[in-house]
C-alpha cells in the first residue's frame, strides 16, 4: 500500500511540476467526512462471540460432569454507527477530462454494543439446565484509502478505475456471568479479542451528472468491488491470562458501492457536497464461522478547493 501511495503521489508531482500540464490543470484539496451506519461484520463478530462462549461453557461443563452438555447462546443484532473522515487532494486537467484523486479516511469513531443471553443444559444423570447473560462492547476503527482515476466521456458521464484498501480493526470485550441455580454453580466471563481484517478492492464503473443550475449539479456514482480479504484474531482470557491466535485468507467475492450526491460550485475555486453512499460486499471465510453480507451506508459530506499550482 505505501508503494501505492508512493506512485500516487509522483503521478500528481509530475504532472502539476511539468511546464505544460502546470498551465493547463488545477489540485484540489479538502475534507470528506462520512456519517454511516454499520451491519454485517460487527454482528458476524458477536456470532463469532457466541460460538466461542459455547464452546468454553461445553467445555467446562464436560470436564465438571458426566452427562453431555449442550451450549445455545444469542445475541441481539445492532447496528454500528459513527463517523468515518479524512483529507482528501487530487488534480484534474484544465479541459476537465481528466482527473486523479486520493482520499486518506483515517479518523474513524465507531460504537457497537449488543447483549447477549443463552441456555445450557447437562444430560443424565445430573440433568442440569442455567442461564448465561452477557454483554458484547466491540471498539469499531475503520480506515479506508480510496486511489482512482477518472475519463470525462461527455457533459454528463464519466468512467472511473481505482484502487480501495480498507482496514477494520475490531476489539471485542465479552462480560458476563454463567450460572445453574440448583447445584449453585456460576462463573465469571471476561475476555478481550483483537480481530482485524484487512480488504484490498480494485474498482471501476460509471458517474453521472446532470447540472440543475449553472453552479448546482446532481450526481450518481455506481461502481464494482473485487474483494480481497485477509483475516487475523487473537483472544486473551482476562481470567485466566491464556491467549490464542489465528490468521487466514477470506473468500474472494464482489462488491458494490453507490453513490448519489448534490454539489454546489461557490465562487469557482469551492465546491461543496452532500450526498448518501453504500458500500457493500460479502465478507466469508473457509469454516464459515464468518458468513456476512457487510454494508456500510450513510450521509456524506465534503469540501474542495482549486487552485492553480
Amino acid at each position: 500500500m505505501k508503494k501505492l501511495l508512493f506512485l500516487f503521489l509522483l503521478i500528481l508531482t509530475v504532472l502539476t511540476t511539468a511546464p505544460s500540464v502546470t498551465k493547463a490543470g488545477s489540485l484540489m484539496v479538502g475534507m470528506k467526512g462520512w456519517y454511516a451506519f454499520w451491519g454485517g461484520i460487527p454482528e458476524g463478530l458477536s456470532k463469532i462471540a457466541d460460538d466461542e462462549i459455547d464452546e468454553g461453557i461445553e467445555y467446562g461443563l464436560n470436564l465438571s460432569f458426566t452427562g453431555a452438555a449442550n451450549s445455545e447462546t444469542n445475541s441481539s443484532d445492532e447496528t454500528g454507527k459513527g463517523f468515518l473522515a479524512g483529507p482528501v487532494i487530487g488534480y484534474q486537467t484544465d479541459d476537465r477530462m481528466w482527473s486523479l484523486s486520493l482520499a486518506l479516511m483515517y479518523l474513524s469513531v465507531f460504537d457497537y454494543d449488543t447483549t447477549s443471553t443463552g441456555t445450557f443444559t447437562v444430560g443424565a444423570p445430573e440433568n442440569l439446565n442455567g442461564t448465561n447473560t452477557l454483554d458484547y462492547s466491540i471498539e469499531l476503527k475503520r480506515r479506508e484509502i480510496d486511489m482512482a482515476v477518472s475519463r470525462t466521456l461527455n457533459s454528463r458521464l464519466k468512467v472511473f478505475a481505482g484502487y480501495k484498501y480498507q482496514s477494520s480493526e475490531n476489539k471485542l470485550k465479552i462480560t458476563g456471568t454463567i450460572s445453574e441455580p440448583t447445584i449453585p454453580f456460576s462463573s465469571d466471563v471476561n475476555s478481550e479479542t483483537e480481530i482485524k481484517i484487512f480488504t484490498h478492492m480494485p474498482t471501476a464503473g460509471l458517474g453521472f451528472v446532470h447540472p440543475l443550475t449553472n453552479s448546482v449539479f446532481l450526481g450518481l456514482q455506481t461502481g464494482i468491488l473485487y474483494v480481497i480479504p485477509k483475516y487475523e484474531s487473537e483472544t486473551k482470557d482476562n481470567i485466566t491470562g491464556a491467549k490464542s491466535s489465528e490468521s487466514s485468507d477470506l473468500e474472494k467475492t464482489f462488491g458494490v458501492n453507490l453513490e448519489a450526491s448534490v454539489s454546489f460550485l461557490i465562487k469557482e475555486n469551492i465546491i461543496l457536497q452532500g450526498g448518501y453512499r453504500y458500500q457493500g460486499m460479502k465478507i466469508k471465510n473457509s469454516d464459515g464461522s464468518l458468513d456476512v453480507w457487510d454494508s456500510f451506508h450513510g450521509v456524506t459530506l465534503s469540501a474542495l478547493y482549486l487552485f492553480n499550482p
